[in-house]
């Protein structure tokens, strides 16, 4: 691990550095920038597990839908007992589709550990104080604080930029 955070320190110390008169000023924007890429780097990593299942996911989506109306149509016309054994099956593709997209989201978050760690190791427990006191955290909360804050909205603005679509252009994520 020592060699990979000592592999991308020169690119990920860099914008710590562009201030050099306002050390609160470097470390803010060089964690905001430490967190855009982290954000854009798992964006990447799960609009590229989401095209790689793409035929799969689309599957799952259409037989949530087909399951819920041959559902909705058993309920009407053949009673509770044939609708649920049409539920069961759309619950049923309902939990394989929530997994798969929750695992490739979860697998999008592998650069954050990786940035948390070279904070650590770079910058020990040394950070910014606040003017206040917060709840649990007290006056220093530490780099995790500061890079979670930053990476949370852009993770949200790149989501927003790169909108999850297959190659043809169909919303992967309903």
């Amino acid at each position: 691990m020592q060699n990979i955070l000592l592999w991308i320190d020169p690119w990920c110390v860099a914008p710590y550095r562009w201030f050099p008169d306002s050390p609160e000023w470097s470390y803010a924007v060089g964690t905001c920038l430490l967190a855009a890429q982290a954000a854009l780097l798992g964006l990447l990593t799960l609009r590229l597990g989401q095209r790689m299942h793409a035929a799969r996911l689309r599957k799952l989506r259409d037989d949530m839908r087909r399951y819920h109306s041959l559902s909705e149509r058993a309920l009407r016309e053949s009673g509770k007992e044939a609708y649920k054994a049409v539920n069961r099956q759309g619950h049923e593709a309902f939990g394989y589709y929530f997994s798969l997209n929750g695992a490739l989201w979860v697998a999008s978050l592998w650069p954050v550990p990786l940035a948390l760690a070279w904070m650590q190791a770079r910058f020990g427990l040394i950070g910014p104080s606040l003017p206040f006191s917060l709840p649990l955290l007290g006056a220093e909360p530490g780099f995790v604080f500061w890079f979670v804050a930053a990476y949370i909205p852009w993770r949200i603005v790149w989501g927003r930029l790169w909108p999850a679509s297959t190659p043809d252009g169909q919303e992967l994520v309903p």
